[in-house]
């Protein structure tokens, strides 16, 4: 989920996530604004009024699957040129958890509810998060309801997401990480084991090096080729089918 700051071409729909007086309603005294941390990311901060930015592919090269992403950001902001977070305390984002988990499940059912008009399958929406924002697809897939279940979800090097039990029709799950992560390895084997165990379909990766926070940024290293892996597994699950 991208936030309304991030400047869009005329072709580009951005799109509320709640309508006035639904859930989520603004929370913060501050204005959303583009900001630039000390590292040099350009990030978005105070993001109230959570929104999807549509990004529709040439009608020559659609295949009707959708993902929606979610970017990392301490759950304080959205990293959304890197995809990138520090670590912070789980006590200290509680009380945000069921408003994460509520603004994914939406995400949701708004993409599903408009797959006719977007040319999307409306059984191939998944949603895929990074970092902080890979929470959110955990989240999502331990607890979707009936209008909201994603059909497919893929945290890379996510953190811990709220305890919640594993529904007996999960979606498929992609996990994918870096070893010399320490936060992100442990999440993804423990959530690697319990959809294992669950029988439900799952795939693991963990490059030996790479951190935390590497998104699509290119680090001469073997985890530079993740996505091809993601696609890889999108298409073994009949998920990503051949374009017309």
């Amino acid at each position: 989920m991208m936030s309304s700051s991030i400047s869009t071409s005329d072709q580009l729909q951005v799109i509320s996530l709640w309508e006035a007086g639904e859930i989520n309603a603004t929370f913060q005294d501050q204005p959303e604004e583009v900001a630039f941390l000390q590292s040099g990311l350009k990030v978005i901060r105070n993001v109230s009024q959570p929104s999807l930015t549509v990004y529709l592919p040439d009608p020559a090269i659609a295949n009707g699957t959708a993902v929606i992403v979610c970017p990392g950001g301490a759950y304080h902001f959205l990293a959304f040129e890197h995809l990138n977070d520090p670590h912070q305390m789980e006590t200290l984002v509680a009380p945000l958890f069921p408003l994460i988990t509520a603004d994914g499940c939406q995400a949701i059912r708004l993409v599903r509810a408009r797959a006719a008009e977007w040319g999307i399958a409306p059984d191939r929406i998944g949603i895929m998060g990074f970092s902080a924002g890979g929470m959110l697809p955990l989240s999502v897939a331990l607890q979707f309801d009936s209008s909201s279940c994603p059909d497919f979800a893929a945290p890379i090097y996510g953190a811990p997401p709220p305890d919640a039990p594993i529904p007996s029709n999960a979606p498929p799950l992609f996990l994918l990480c870096a070893a010399d992560d320490d936060m992100a390895s442990a999440v993804s084997t423990r959530f690697y084991s319990a959809w294992r165990a669950a029988s439900h379909p799952v795939e693991l990766h963990i490059y030996a090096n790479g951190g935390h926070g590497f998104g699509m940024h290119e680090q001469g290293l073997p985890s530079d080729g993740w996505i091809d892996r993601f696609a890889e597994w999108l298409q073994a699950q009949g998920l990503l089918p051949e374009a017309n």
